[in-house]
């Protein structure tokens, strides 16, 4: 009875209330329920996804037929520059019905293929010729992919009119048209029979579903279709100073919206909304993608700024999250990690052509080329040094500080001019580069490095002459000034620095600067060769093996173990080595002579020594006095033994006798008693 009336009792709080808030219920003739207030509700909407079933007694289904519904609608308009036909705006001419054909044929084939329903042409206008077209579609597609189709239909066309020369599109009647405009409406809800009060709406997933309205629960009904039925919440509604809530006594759970008609005023030129605190309380704060700072709303790229050395950052723009776009030197989520370009199998683009060295720096790279090559003039190439020379020249030139700075106009002057003159100098040769290595006072001291892609013996005699000739009675020397002096130069030969010969084999110089790799010193045998350039400037190349000298003749003694190396091979010692010969530890006789030398293991002994002398290899002799002193001691010993061994001897002999006469003695004084 109590719980009668209790439920009795929170139906007419609810009427109260809902006549308090002016909450008008009204039930459609379509079965559908709709809630109209002055302010938002606060109850949820429920929905539920649901599968509608044709039936001809639904009012919403009271225009079904059996011919398919379109789920979207193409409003279309086409301009074609082309001269209008007054006969196109009269539906039962002969232009208007091949006008028709030709649209309907072409996005019935040609567009949307089997998707399209039905075409109509709803208008016809001059200025060329504007075309209005509706489109019924059997099935959804998005509007991308709609105009991505028709633009594709437009464009072939446009192709194959300069292919072969025509003019026509849509089934030749005209020219590829513009669109002008492009307007779809999505008519899924109106082929999905919501039923007994649900309503149709497209979810997340674009998919169309059936709802309750606000305010009603979606319920399964007691029937066997499985259709879905929107009933009234049961629930109590009450206020507070903090939240609105609606409590639903079904199943007793709460939504808690406390935004709703809250006083509170948040500043929106701050980007701040309001929000639901952990005590279902109003406050102010940030959107879902941002985070307050100061009383501001930033998105995560403002707010941590966390994209290092130069990387784009891009908020997320849904949650609290960041995206880092980094420079091809850097990566990571922050670019915080360098690149090591030099890490690629792939040649740096910075990088010559061949023979180059690279070098990772942070950020970037450097490159260069190898030791024995030289960059060329345009900087993709490296070129083979095959001769460097070396002079330092004097004359008689006002030195400049400018001299030092590589950059500037003095120094390039002074470069020109001894590359000019080295040029005359070598003229048969080709010099690939003169670097001035240093610049000293007095007057002019300029130390030079030559690279010449030609090895030519003896490169001072022709330097010598020029010196003697040109340069001779204080004449202008090297363009600059008259010429005090030289060093004799030094030439180095340098047609095998760089070359890699493979495994056995080292470079070797031939004639001019042809090249070759052999065998590696006398440890390596040649098994064949090679011809041709397998191996860059290498004209020929030995194929080498090892010889084992262990099988054959080698250096090491009887004493010894020969090991085998590549390219050689050593000799072991398994016993010691004396005075450099490789014997066991007793055949150099260690002890002495006389003495007895034991054998412990391969590389020990041990001495049995003499009693006259003592130490590891028996080499001391003990003291004379101490030889006297144990001579000495040695008689004493002997001599006290002999007499102990004497004195016992007596006392055995002492003891015999009187034993023996004890019964005489006894008779004798018994005789003498008597006589008495």
């Amino acid at each position: 009875m109590a719980g009668r009336f209790s439920s009795l009792l929170c139906v007419a709080l609810c009427f109260y209330v809902a006549s308090e808030l002016n909450v008008e219920v009204a039930s459609q003739t379509t079965g559908s329920i709709t809630v109209q207030t002055e302010t938002d509700s606060t109850a949820p909407e429920t929905t539920g996804n649901f599968t509608g079933t044709t039936d001809s007694s639904t009012a919403s289904a009271s225009t079904a037929s059996s011919e398919p519904q379109p789920e979207l609608v193409l409003n279309l308009q086409l301009r074609f520059e082309m001269d209008f036909n007054e006969s196109y705006v009269d539906n039962s001419s002969a232009a208007y019905q091949a006008m028709y054909t030709g649209f309907d044929e072409t996005f019935s084939t040609a567009i949307y293929e089997d998707n399209v329903l039905s075409v109509t042409i709803v208008n016809v206008t001059n200025g060329s010729v504007i075309v209005d077209l509706r489109l019924n579609l059997k099935e959804f597609v998005n509007e991308t992919d709609l105009r991505s189709q028709l633009d594709g239909y437009i464009l072939s066309c446009t192709t194959n009119m300069t292919a072969t020369n025509s003019s026509s599109c849509f089934f030749d009647f005209g020219p590829p048209p513009n669109i002008t405009d492009f307007v779809i409406e999505d008519r899924r809800c109106d082929t999905t029979f919501c039923r007994n009060g649900t309503e149709c709406e497209i979810d997340s997933n674009s998919e169309p579903q059936c709802v309750c309205p606000v305010g009603y629960n979606m319920t399964s009904s007691n029937d066997t279709s499985g259709d879905f039925q929107c009933e009234p919440v049961p629930m109590a509604c009450y206020l507070s100073e903090k939240n609105v809530c609606l409590r639903n006594l079904t199943d007793n759970s709460t939504t808690c919206d406390p935004c709703h008609g809250s006083p509170i005023v948040c500043n929106e030129t701050l980007g701040q909304i309001c929000v639901k605190n952990a005590a279902c309380a109003p406050e102010c704060g940030c959107p879902p993608d941002k985070m307050m700072v100061d009383g501001v709303c930033l998105d995560a790229c403002t707010a941590l700024t966390p994209c290092q050395n130069g990387g784009n950052c891009s908020a997320d723009g849904v949650s609290f999250n960041y995206t880092c776009n980094c420079s091809s030197e850097y990566s990571g989520t922050n670019c915080s990690k360098d690149v090591d370009e030099c890490a690629s199998t792939d040649r740096p683009p910075k990088c010559p052509m061949d023979y180059y060295y690279c070098e990772n720096t942070q950020p970037g790279y450097n490159c260069g080329c190898q030791s024995g090559f030289v960059l060329n003039e345009t900087g993709n190439e490296c070129l083979k040094v095959n001769q460097i020379f070396n002079t330092t020249i004097t004359l008689d030139y006002e030195y400049r500080a400018s001299f030092k700075n590589k950059s500037s106009e003095a120094y390039k002057a002074l470069l020109n001019a001894f590359t000019q003159a080295f040029q005359e100098i070598y003229i048969n040769s080709s010099i690939l580069s003169i670097d001035i290595t240093n610049i000293m006072e007095g007057s002019i001291i300029v130390e030079l490095t030559l690279n010449f892609k030609d090895y030519v013996a003896n490169r001072s005699a022709a330097l010598q002459q020029y010196t003697e000739t040109i340069c001779a009675n204080g004449s202008t020397c090297f363009g600059l000034g008259p010429f005090i002096k030289k060093s004799d130069g030094n030439d180095m030969d340098t047609r095998c620095e760089g070359v890699l010969c493979p495994a056995n084999t080292k470079c070797q110089t031939n004639d001019g600067d042809q090249l070759s790799c052999v065998c590696d010193g006398a440890g390596f045998k040649e098994i064949g060769d090679i011809g041709g350039a397998p191996y860059g400037p290498v004209t020929r190349l030995e194929l080498c093996e090892d010889i084992n000298e262990c099988a054959g003749l080698n250096n090491c003694t009887t004493n010894e173990k020969c090991v085998n190396t590549i390219g050689s091979y050593q000799c072991d010692c398994p016993f010691i080595v004396v005075d450099g010969a490789c014997q066991p530890p007793c055949s150099s006789n260690p002890c002495g002579s006389g003495d007895e030398c034991e054998q412990i293991d391969n590389r020990s002994y041990r001495c049995n020594c003499p009693w006259t002398h003592t130490g590891q290899n028996c080499e001391s002799a003990l003291p004379l006095i101490f030889m006297i002193l144990l001579c000495i001691f040695i008689v004493l010993f002997l001599v006290a033994t002999g007499v102990a061994i004497f004195c016992f001897t007596q006392a055995q002999k002492d003891k015999l006798t009187v034993t023996d006469f004890q019964p005489l003695v006894g008779r004798t004084a018994a005789w003498r008693s008597t006589e008495l």
